[in-house]
């Protein structure tokens, strides 16, 4: 074996220690909580779907799109006032449905 294929294949020990190493976060999210983050955003998608269909579209438009209310209010043919009294509301239920699917921290 040439000389320069041992040097490779001989151990070499990280930079850091273990101790150092393990004591390191992620930032990646861990299994448990990506699984979290799956189901809500399921039962998210599912409560938002179940809202009434103009609450829905002031919803998406905003947080969604980007839209500001005054576009939303254009495009809905309705008062600024009432944009926000849509999202008010659309939150409010999407509160309460997902405290009733078990999700605590909303």
């Amino acid at each position: 074996m040439p000389k320069t294929s041992r040097r490779r294949m001989r151990y070499r020990a990280p930079h850091l220690t273990e101790e150092a190493l393990a004591s390191r976060t992620s930032a990646e999210p861990g299994p448990h909580e990506q699984l979290d983050a799956s189901r809500r955003q399921r039962a998210l998608n599912d409560c938002i779907s179940q809202l009434p269909e103009i609450y829905q579209s002031a919803l998406r438009l905003h947080y969604w799109i980007g839209t500001s209310v005054v576009d939303i209010a254009e495009l809905l043919l309705v008062p600024e006032n009432t944009v926000k009294s849509y999202m008010h509301r659309a939150r409010l239920l999407l509160s309460v449905m997902l405290r009733e699917r078990g999700f605590e921290d909303v």
